[in-house]
């Protein structure tokens, strides 16, 4: 109401009152809001488990939630603590139990704890998926990589897509197909497009 935003139950009773200038859904209990021009974060009951402190809120995925502050990110978990410091210029979302961060226009993968458990050397890295990721080796190629940071296979592919029931779809000489975790074509590519199976 009046470009304000709040929240409501399924019966339309509100339950945390349209005060703010902008709200997230809630994702594993936690919403952020925004008030002026930095954002928080609530609980589903309305209270502040993060103070309005950061510049840009986003989702919660596997129990934290990437934060912006004078140019870095990390994250903070559900009770609003943060636990990985703002070291980043940029970080995608936990999957897996790893999540994509740059620096200095590099990409690798972090931990739940912080740790780099795949060094910066990609110039473009994606979320994990049935423990594969897709990664941009150059300016041109994408290979696969598993949770250790091994190549899969031996192609270089023009896109390559997070897995999905087994397959990763990918587009080699401009013709869409899938390979397996084994990187073997399961479907060449031969196709003008291609969607992924669900």
């Amino acid at each position: 109401t009046d470009g304000k935003y709040g929240y409501i139950d399924k019966s339309g009773t509100i339950i945390i009152p349209a005060i703010y200038d902008d709200a997230g859904d809630f994702t594993d209990g936690i919403a952020f809001v925004k008030s002026g021009k930095k954002y928080g974060f609530i609980d589903k009951s309305g209270n502040i488990v993060s103070d309005f402190q950061w510049y840009e809120g986003r989702k919660s995925y596997e129990g934290l939630t990437e934060v912006f502050s004078d140019y870095l990110s990390g994250f903070i978990n559900t009770e609003g603590k943060l636990v990985i410091d703002l070291l980043y210029q940029d970080t995608g979302v936990f999957s897996e139990g790893l999540v994509a961060v740059e620096n200095n226009y590099l990409w690798g993968y972090i931990d739940k704890e912080g740790n780099t458990i795949i060094p910066l050397q990609f110039k473009a890295a994606d979320v994990f998926s049935e423990g594969i990721a897709s990664v941009k080796t150059d300016n041109k190629y994408y290979r696969y990589i598993n949770t250790y940071g091994e190549f899969i296979g031996n192609d270089n592919y023009e896109h390559a897509y997070p897995f999905s029931c087994g397959l990763g779809r990918i587009c080699k000489d401009g013709q869409w197909g899938f390979i397996n975790a084994n990187a073997e074509e399961t479907i060449s590519p031969q196709y003008a497009e291609a969607k992924d199976f669900h």
